[in-house]
Order: structure tokens, then C-alpha cells, then sequence
């Protein structure tokens, strides 16, 4: 809904009768599948394997796909300033992410 025109049509990069979309979506496309957009919506519908994890390694990308509560938890340092970091299960919590995704 919010990955905008180019990421939302480059599936369909085939379709397009003008070769310069069609280059341009098939470019998006196979950045896509490389997993150079793994922030956009698309890619954690497609690949929820690949992304959920990443989620657990990167929490701008837990972020965008609203795992970031799941995964990562705050805490306050010596010097009394919160930060983030992993929970100490978010590997199974992510294992469980994918599942529930898949059904």
C-alpha cells in the first residue's frame, strides 16, 4: 500500500508495453528479489522468510513492518538514556512471525 508505483508494479514489469518501465520495473524487480528493498511492504508479503529475520538484526526495518514491539525492547544505560536492543528470544519470536504470516 505505501512502497508507491514503481515497487507496487514491478511484478507485473512483463506486462508493461513501454520498454523504458519495462526496463526500469524489471530493474526494481530484480533488486526486489535481491532483497534491496526489504523495507517495502511487497517484499515481507513475498518473502516473509527473508525479511522477518532481517527484522531481528535491523530495527528500522522491524519498524516498517510493525515487529518492532515483538523483537526489541527498550532499557535506560548508565548515563540514564533509554535505548533499544534485541530481546533475548527474538530469534524464536521471529521463527514464530513467519509462521503466523504464512498461514
Amino acid at each position: 500500500l505505501n512502497d508507491g508505483v514503481q515497487i507496487t508494479a514491478a511484478p507485473l514489469w512483463k506486462h508493461f508495453r513501454l520498454k523504458a518501465w519495462q526496463k526500469k520495473l524489471k530493474t526494481t524487480w530484480d533488486k526486489l528479489e535481491a532483497g534491496d528493498y526489504d523495507w517495502a511492504h511487497l517484499a515481507h508479503t513475498l518473502w516473509p522468510d527473508r525479511v522477518i529475520p532481517k527484522c531481528a538484526t535491523d530495527r528500522s526495518l522491524a519498524i516498517a513492518h510493525g515487529h518492532d514491539e515483538a523483537l526489541w525492547e527498550s532499557y535506560t544505560n548508565d548515563r540514564g538514556k533509554e535505548q533499544w536492543r534485541l530481546k533475548k528470544d527474538a530469534k524464536e519470536i521471529a521463527e514464530e512471525l513467519v509462521r503466523e504470516v504464512k498461514k
